[in-house]
């Protein structure tokens, strides 16, 4: 299939309940994992990602399903707050320059 496509995609079961997730993760080229928060346990996602890394297989990220606005942070980072935004408007002179504003 590689030969003739650029990405195949396999959908699996769950990795812990059955051994199919894992038996076709370790002939692939990368797996990504697809987590659902408030269904499944961090330390069920944790076991998950120990049962694929221990058949050698490489994770490529986490897609995470069913997310709503409840379970999101609603925490700031301080890492933006050293950014400033700035608008670009057009120059009232004939040198079509614009200028920024904060």
């Amino acid at each position: 299939m590689k030969k003739r496509f650029d990405v195949v995609l396999f959908d699996s079961p769950p990795v812990l309940p059955v051994t199919d997730a894992s038996l076709i993760a370790s002939k692939v080229d990368a797996v990504i994992m697809v987590y659902e928060i408030g269904r499944t346990s961090r330390e069920a996602l944790l076991r998950a990602k120990n049962q694929i890394d221990s058949v050698g297989a490489t994770i490529q990220g986490i897609v995470l399903n069913q997310t709503r606005k409840e379970a999101e942070a609603d925490v700031i980072s301080p890492y933006y707050y050293k950014y400033r935004y700035y608008k670009a408007e057009a120059d009232s002179s004939h040198t079509g320059k614009k200028t920024a504003k904060v």
